[in-house]
């Protein structure tokens, strides 16, 4: 795994709020699957964080593991799918699909998980990220 920088108490003065994405999307339980996947696509954003550690990114061009082992993991552990990377033509169905499965397993283990996907704009499966950032590691998207 990658080694990560953690803060520490008087390490680092910085605030939660200087981190913080100013547009943040929050999807309300009211809404629908479908509603919740255009939300999600439309506002660009998408808990093995695929892209926050190097190997997970790694494995993932490798196509050493899918959206469903991640599902499988987070089933016994963890709180669902993080940092997945997706095609920015992802279609509504397949985000449908996932948030329903999701859904099904938060559902039957009686625990919460999240899904926070990130579609990259532009990009089809096939091709590789090109994030410009010290907490994401580029991969292969599926």
């Amino acid at each position: 795994m990658a080694t990560r920088k953690t803060a520490r108490k008087g390490d680092d003065k910085n605030q939660v709020k200087d981190v913080m994405v100013d547009d943040v999307v929050t999807i309300e339980s009211t809404a629908t699957l479908l509603e919740a996947a255009e939300q999600m696509r439309d506002a660009n954003t998408g808990m093995l964080p695929v892209m926050e550690d190097k190997l997970l990114a790694q494995r993932w061009a490798e196509n050493g593991y899918e959206i469903d082992s991640l599902l499988a993991y987070s089933s016994v552990c963890g709180t669902g799918l993080d940092t997945v990377p997706l095609p920015g033509d992802v279609s509504d169905d397949r985000l449908v699909k996932i948030f329903s499965d999701v859904a099904a397993l938060a559902w039957k283990w009686k625990k919460p998980l999240t899904a926070r996907l990130q579609p990259v704009k532009g990009k089809k499966a096939g091709d590789r990220t090109d994030f410009d950032s010290q907490y994401l590691f580029n991969t292969t998207l599926h």
